[in-house]
């Protein structure tokens, strides 16, 4: 059963970090939103893969306050000591990035996947 659940986990993990196609690799973060290639209020940044690709993902957008509070709130209960909640900083580096890391997800912001694996810790730690 333990493995049925590890391997839904990962599945919705793996699921929830949508990649957009290298064909927009040339572009920053701003030229995406205008080309219309994503959703309407969707935020796309190019994000270090598990494979030690970089490419598109999309993002939960910086004016999401809720979303990195939450963020800030489950790395504090894991035991990250956050010098600032607005960027994940610690002493020793970004806790967000040291997280997405340590659990094999693309690094470098903040998206669906990482959110979603930070509450499902957060609460097995409560």
């Amino acid at each position: 059963m333990k493995y049925l659940i590890a391997a839904a986990v990962s599945f919705l993990i793996i699921g929830c970090s949508v990649q957009k196609g290298t064909n927009y690799s040339n572009l920053n973060r701003e030229q995406v939103r205008k080309t219309g290639t994503g959703k309407s209020g969707k935020c796309y940044q190019k994000m270090k893969g598990i494979d030690g690709s970089i490419d598109w993902y999309e993002i939960i957008c910086p004016d999401d306050k809720h979303s990195y509070k939450l963020a800030a709130k489950c790395l504090t209960k894991l035991g990250y000591k956050l010098i600032s909640k607005n960027n994940f900083r610690t002493d020793n580096g970004n806790a967000l990035v040291d997280f997405q890391k340590k659990n094999n997800l693309a690094h470098g912001a903040l998206d669906e996947a990482t959110l979603y694996l930070l509450i499902q810790k957060y609460k097995k730690r409560k």
